[in-house]
């Protein structure tokens, strides 16, 4: 009896460490499925032209050239571009979370009038949809074609980002709120000073989620915007991915000619890449923090 007591604890620690073992494999060989396009890419677009074609992408390129970043950046629009993307990157997400926001507080408030009907209102919105050519029609009227606004205001309001933050604004201590109008504050202060600070780490899962939405949206402007100084680097990139015999080749060719063969067209295209990926990936060691709790953290609960 005392062997088969002792054999036990040893048997279960035994299958613990087995599957443990498993999960770091499994996590391992993911990692590496999900970094090894990124690695390439990075890998060809700091590898030259001849390396590129007689030995092809190496994940550790012997010799680095930034040829084909100079290319890229050589383009006429790409700093245009480039602005275009960060300014409604950080403008469309500031306007997005603080309006949805100050919408969810208050609609946090039981006392208000109508309350019910307004979220009745605002559900119904996501229901009907008019479809394609009236949402084209309600642009033209509101002159937002071709408008650097059509980025932002569009996307503004989203019934579900609005729940999710109420529900989280609901969670807070109704106390903290009573104290905070006591001492003088109004309703617009207690929602910048104090609701908002208290739920940072979900406010920052929502600006980092918001923020990635807005860099990588091609659509409306693919659809609504013809003017080249308002594209952004999205649509900039995907012209650069499908048309290679126009601007970008006749810079290729003439880097080719003047840094002999340094360049080539494959190479600049995943340059292109990095140059539209890397700035959003630098956001988020800054939101690192936030995000993490904001995950773990459902809410503060009362």
């Amino acid at each position: 009896m005392n062997y088969s007591e002792t054999m036990r604890p040893k048997a279960k620690k035994k299958k613990i460490r087995a599957y443990d073992f498993v999960i770091f494999i499994v996590l391992l060989l993911s990692g590496i499925v999900l970094l090894y396009p990124f690695v390439y890419i990075l890998s060809a677009s700091l590898t030259d032209s001849y390396t590129f074609f007689t030995e092809g992408v190496i994940l550790l390129p012997k010799k680095l050239t930034l040829d084909n970043y100079a290319a890229v950046f050589a383009m006429k629009n790409i700093s245009l571009a480039f602005f275009v993307s960060v300014s409604r990157t950080v403008l469309g997400t500031l306007v997005s979370v603080l309006l949805i926001s100050m919408l969810a507080y208050g609609l946090c408030d039981k006392k208000l009038k109508g309350r019910s009907f307004f979220i009745k209102f605002f559900f119904l919105t996501t229901i009907f949809n008019g479809g394609m050519i009236p949402y084209v029609v309600v642009l033209q009227g509101l002159n937002l074609m071709d408008n650097y606004w059509v980025y932002i205001l569009p996307a503004v309001y989203s019934f579900f980002n609005m729940i999710i933050i109420r529900t989280n604004f609901e969670g807070i201590p109704s106390t903290i709120e009573e104290a905070a109008k006591l001492d003088g504050a109004n309703e617009l202060t207690v929602l910048i000073r104090i609701i908002v600070p208290i739920s940072m780490p979900f406010m920052a899962t929502f600006f980092l989620f918001y923020a990635v939405e807005r860099w990588n949206e091609w659509y409306q402007s693919f659809l609504y915007i013809n003017k080249t100084e308002l594209q952004p680097l999205q649509i900039y990139l995907r012209n650069v991915l499908i048309s290679m015999s126009n601007n970008l080749s006749a810079i290729a060719k003439q880097m080719m000619r003047d840094h002999t063969q340094k360049v080539s067209s494959q190479a600049i295209q995943m340059a292109t890449i990095v140059v539209t990926t890397i700035p959003i990936l630098c956001v988020y060691p800054f939101v690192q923090k936030h995000f993490v709790k904001g995950v773990m953290i459902g809410g503060i609960k009362e």
